[in-house]
């Protein structure tokens, strides 16, 4: 991935969260160049402003949306929660898989355990 397209995804992820905290004008520029793909000249021409001013809006919204993750980490933390949320999954489903007749009870007792740990060490991720 290059890496205009990785700066595309971040800002499109930051808008996803921060948008609401952006100008209507910052949000709909932002959107239409990140989320829509559209040029600045496309947006100009729908938004009847000039490319530069549609620049502006563009810079001004990414400088909102990085201060406020700088600040805030809600990326970080939704990454967190989405790992941490994968990782029970797993081994809770190798949990249910291995609650059969004659399954080996030290080996569940101590994946039970683990997992319980990753559910602990929850609270220190938010």
């Amino acid at each position: 991935m290059e890496a205009d397209e990785i700066k595309s995804l971040r800002y499109s992820r930051l808008l996803d969260y921060y948008s609401g905290c952006l100008t209507e004008k910052q949000a709909e520029a932002a959107r239409n160049f990140y989320n829509d793909d559209l040029s600045l000249g496309e947006i100009a021409e729908n938004s009847g402003i000039s490319r530069q001013a549609v620049r502006d809006n563009i810079k001004r919204a990414e400088a909102v949306m990085q201060s406020l993750e700088d600040k805030l980490h809600i990326i970080e933390h939704a990454d967190n929660y989405y790992k941490l949320y994968d990782e029970l999954k797993k081994h809770l489903t190798v949990l249910e898989n291995e609650l059969k007749p004659g399954c080996n009870i030290t080996a569940l007792h101590s994946r039970a355990k683990y997992t319980l740990g990753l559910l602990e060490s929850a609270g220190e991720l938010f």
